[in-house]
């Protein structure tokens, strides 16, 4: 991965503000942050799951911007009661 696309991840991940857990877990939102990210990045073709093995590939490589599941993970979902 060349390092514009990896920081350019870290930032929007960053500014997306919901643990990739919740990402890889909820394809919603998965696919939500791909586009999105499509949109501003210099590969508009990786698809979702590619997306998905980047963020993975930095997270294991302690990499990636550490969010806490209760920041604001609920607020984007729609749900208005304590974090789970």
């Amino acid at each position: 991965m060349d390092a514009k696309l990896q920081e350019h991840l870290q930032q929007f991940y960053k500014a997306f503000d919901v643990p990739l857990d919740v990402l890889v877990t909820e394809p919603e939102l998965g696919q939500d942050f791909a586009n999105r990210l499509r949109r501003g990045a210099s590969k508009p073709g990786m698809t979702t799951k590619e997306v998905m093995r980047l963020l993975l590939r930095l997270r294991k490589c302690g990499s990636l911007p550490r969010i806490r599941r209760g920041d604001r993970s609920t607020v984007r979902s729609g749900a208005t009661s304590t974090p789970v």
